[in-house]
């Protein structure tokens, strides 16, 4: 009888604890999701999708890329505008090095954009503008990832491969040059404006780096 009791007594304190744990676990995350406006969107999703953990893990793999890949796109277009810069001021020829940083500036951004709209068709900002579209543009925050945010980069997008079809055509080196600095630095200019950096406004601020 003894030998019975006490392995059962043995197993039972470890998961005892365990429970509690995950009690504590799912009180903690229902705290935190009682505060955020978009529980009834959540609850929806994890109720019509048993892949929702799936899609939530997906999710923040893509937001991790995205947030990485900002730095090559500052990379190759901090690189370029200041390449065409140097070469209107300098005067040299266009050489196939800019080609290749312009062309990288623009795959780096196609990439980004891809990633961007992944984030916000799977995501809950373009529900909610659907849904609630004056509450979002009244708030701040929300207006600012559910519009300002998309539009600019995609006009940014937009401007870079303007400017890159415009450079192609081009008949001279310092055409080429000006045209570059004019389309990228204005994309480049965009792009550094609507990025959520750590020191914008509550809400809308993002960490230089994504935590592992």
């Amino acid at each position: 009888m003894h030998g019975l009791i006490l392995p059962t007594a043995a197993w039972v304190g470890p998961q005892m604890s365990l429970i509690s744990q995950i009690i504590f676990s799912f009180q903690r995350c229902h705290r935190n999701l009682r505060e955020n406006r978009f529980l009834n969107q959540i609850r929806a999703i994890r109720g019509n999708n048993p892949y929702f953990c799936i899609k939530l893990s997906c999710m923040n793999y893509t937001l991790i890329i995205h947030n990485l890949l900002r730095w090559a796109v500052l990379l190759f277009g901090f690189w370029a505008v200041l390449a065409a810069l140097f070469a209107v001021i300098s005067k040299r020829n266009y050489s196939s090095g800019d080609n290749k940083v312009s062309l990288f500036f623009m795959i780096s951004c196609d990439i980004q954009l891809l990633l961007g709209l992944i984030l916000y068709f799977t995501g809950m900002w373009f529900e909610n503008l659907k849904d609630h579209a004056k509450e979002v543009m009244k708030d701040p925050v929300e207006r600012y990832f559910a519009v300002e945010h998309a539009l600019m980069m995609i006009i940014a997008w937009l401007l870079v491969h303007v400017g890159r079809s415009m450079v192609k055509r081009g008949t001279t080196d310092a055409q080429k040059h000006k045209r570059t600095l004019i389309y990228f630095g204005i994309a480049l200019i965009i792009i550094l404006l609507m990025i959520p950096w750590p020191f914008k406004q509550p809400g809308i601020a993002r960490q230089l780096f994504p935590p592992f």
